[in-house]
C-alpha cells in the first residue's frame, strides 16, 4: 500500500506542478511530495505555489470520500488563493484574499455561533497522538464533535 500511496500522491504532484509551470513559469513551487523527499522548502516573498497532491491517498485509493487536492498561491508569504478539491464529492472550495470563500461556487461563510458550549467542532487528529488527546479535551466544551478524515476538508463552526 505505501508504495502505491507514495506514486499516487507523486503522480499527481507533478501533473499539478507541470500545469502551473506552463502557465506561470517564473513561480516558486512547494510540493508535500518534494519537500518530503527532498526536504523542507523555505516560503519566500517570490509567488509560490503550494500542493497537497492527494490528502488522504489510502482513502483515495479505498474509494473512501474524504480526500482531497488542495492548491494554494502566495505572494509576499501571504495566502492569495486557495483551491480544495474532493473529487469524489464533486466539492470544490476556493477562497480568494479580500473576496471571500466559496463551495462550488456559492458563497460560504463562518458560523455566528459564539458560545463554544452551542458549537460543533470538527477535525482531524491525524496520526498524532497529542492532536487527539487536544481534540477530546476541547470537543468535551462542545454540544457534539464529528471526526474528518482528510487534514484540509474539515470544519470549525464556532
Amino acid at each position: 500500500m505505501v508504495d502505491l500511496v507514495t506514486e499516487t500522491d507523486k503522480a499527481c504532484e507533478d501533473l499539478i506542478f507541470n500545469h502551473l509551470r506552463q502557465h506561470y513559469p517564473k513561480h516558486k513551487s512547494i510540493g508535500e511530495e518534494t519537500t518530503a523527499a527532498c526536504g523542507t522548502t523555505e516560503l519566500t516573498d517570490e509567488p509560490t505555489w503550494i500542493v497537497d497532491p492527494l490528502d488522504g491517498t489510502t482513502n483515495f485509493v479505498h474509494g473512501f470520500p474524504f480526500v482531497c487536492v488542495s492548491i494554494g498561491l502566495t505572494i509576499g508569504k501571504i495566502p492569495k488563493v486557495g483551491v480544495v478539491y474532493n473529487p469524489i464529492m464533486d466539492e470544490l472550495f476556493t477562497g480568494i484574499h479580500g473576496k471571500g470563500a466559496f463551495l462550488n461556487g456559492k458563497p460560504i461563510k463562518v458560523s455566528s455561533q459564539s458560545e463554544l458550549v452551542k458549537s460543533l467542532l470538527a477535525t482531524e487528529v491525524g496520526i498524532h497522538p497529542s492532536a487527539a488527546e487536544e481534540f477530546v479535551q476541547v470537543g468535551c466544551l462542545c454540544s457534539t464533535f464529528s471526526r474528518r478524515w482528510s487534514l484540509h476538508v474539515r470544519e470549525f463552526e464556532l
